[in-house]
């Protein structure tokens, strides 16, 4: 495979022609499945701007979108888990989201989805779009006071724990990341390193302190968070730690702590600001400066992967980030920056199976209200409908052209009581009466009958009957047994 530095965009997109969902057995776990991406070749785009290939009809992108790969589920073992639709859906948008392999993992992609799931859902409540107890209902952070049993002085833990696999790994290729983030507050310090390297595992800490942070706090950590002599020094070296002899523990660090678990409440918004700002810095590892490439749009960066642009874009947007629900699918969608006709929909797919889900239900509706009897009138009244649009679903209801041929072949033409209900509802007798009745007749338009108007006949041998609203039918004579009802006043 050709180098991607070939192709990559300055958003780190990989141009791509189409992507292909591999699952291998049926009931193969969704963790298993593999996005296949067909790339474009650099000769294939040696002539395009800024190595674009050819637009797809929906390349619209977003972190949120990507969270939206996550769908709830009833199960309390597992409360989420990825919607292979979904993900597949954004895989058509993005292309490779790693920037690695023309081949990336289902799995990946849905522990990258629960990064930016948490991120949404934490910036959704900070903006007021949410309550505390919908960022609680995720049961990825946890919250912990840690007690020094000597004196009562406490801090603040607060955890996420991000699975970081295969090519997602690439994201954090920086860890460890220490940044201190000073507020009206108090003092927070974000740790992220890596706790499990068998399983992966990242673990994002937010602490917060009413003071700087000071060498014996730090002492205190390193026991806390089981850091080896490597990790120790190497985050303590890009640590900047009080030098101050009044740290939080006045006591030996070694004394007796206690740490117990809090529920999130509205007194965590500093502290969840701050987390938000450590998820998005452990993904930024993947953004460079790059003054030739970089544009405005991108702040000058240039990024490796599409996974680094997407959480760079939606840190430019915090103070902004609303969120809708599509009502199609239940997918979230960015609202930031929408202006006009409110949306309800997070693309046009969903917009196009809602409108064909109404319509389908309407229909039942219609259908529904005439087998009990219902005027044409009375159901448009119901569904708050035309009686044209009542008309035009009846006329292509196949139950309905069964049923009136049935009536007609058991009844005959002049005892049919659905022909004449059909009649005197000015429904399209051409549409309704099948092939075999229309051979036995002749339909031909006529937009001038009305229901006061008597049919009449033509002649002897060629009768004449007046459809009631839009066609005269000519019965031959010798089927007028069934027609008595007709009169037989030559025209």
């Amino acid at each position: 495979m050709f180098e991607f530095s070939q192709t990559r965009t300055v958003e780190g997109s990989i141009p791509f022609k189409k992507v292909n969902l591999i699952e291998n057995e049926p009931n193969r776990p969704v963790g298993e499945a593999q996005l296949v991406f067909e790339l474009y070749m650099p000769t294939e785009l040696a002539g395009s701007k800024s190595n674009e290939g050819p637009a797809h009809s929906e390349r619209h992108a977003d972190l949120i979108r990507l969270a939206s790969c996550i769908e709830p589920t009833a199960v309390k073992e597992q409360p989420f888990r990825a919607s292979l639709f979904n993900v597949l859906d954004y895989a058509e948008q993005t292309g490779p989201l790693f920037g690695k392999h023309a081949i990336e993992s289902v799995r990946d992609w849905a522990n990258a989805a629960m990064a930016a799931l948490i991120a949404m859902r934490i910036q959704e409540y900070l903006n007021g779009s949410c309550t505390i107890a919908k960022v609680s209902a995720l049961e990825r952070i946890e919250k912990s006071v840690v007690t020094c049993a000597a004196n009562g002085s406490s801090f603040k833990i607060y955890t996420t724990i991000l699975r970081a696999g295969g090519d997602y790994t690439n994201s954090f290729k920086s860890l460890p990341i220490v940044r201190k983030i000073e507020s009206d507050a108090g003092y927070f310090y974000a740790f992220m390193f890596m706790i499990d390297e068998e399983e992966s595992l990242v673990a994002l800490n937010v602490l917060s302190f009413e003071h700087e942070l000071t060498a014996n706090d730090f002492s205190v950590l390193q026991a806390m968070f089981y850091m080896d002599e490597d990790s120790s020094l190497e985050i303590s070296a890009r640590l900047k730690v009080n030098n101050s002899e009044e740290s939080f523990y006045v006591i030996d660090p070694q004394a007796d702590i206690q740490e117990r678990r809090e529920e999130l409440d509205d007194d965590d918004r500093d502290a969840l600001t701050a987390l938000v700002q450590a998820l998005v810095i452990s993904h930024l590892s993947g953004a460079h400066v790059d003054v030739f490439q970089g544009n405005e749009s991108t702040g000058f960066l240039s990024f490796d992967s599409y996974l680094s642009w997407l959480w760079f874009d939606f840190s430019r947007k915090l103070s902004t980030v609303k969120i809708g629900y599509c009502e199609q699918c239940g997918r979230a969608y960015s609202l930031a920056g929408h202006r006009g006709v409110k949306r309800h929909y997070c693309s046009d797919r969903c917009k196009t199976d809602a409108k064909n889900e109404r319509t389908r239900k309407e229909t039942a509706k219609i259908r529904e209200l005439f087998g009990t009897g219902a005027s044409v009138r009375d159901i448009a009244n119901e569904i708050e409908r035309p009686a044209a649009y009542v008309r035009s679903q009846l006329n292509k209801w196949t139950k309905l052209k069964h049923d009136l041929d049935e009536d007609i072949e058991s009844n005959g033409f002049d005892s049919s009581e659905l022909l004449k209900r059909c009649t005197i509802e000015k429904l399209d007798l051409n549409n309704l009466l099948n092939a075999k009745r229309k051979s036995r007749f002749r339909i031909s338009p006529s937009s001038s009958d009305s229901l006061s108007r008597s049919p009449v006949i033509s002649s002897p041998s060629d009768w004449k009957i007046a459809h009631i609203r839009v066609s005269t039918i000519y019965v031959s004579n010798t089927h007028m047994s069934e027609a008595c009802h007709v009169c037989r006043t030559p025209e």
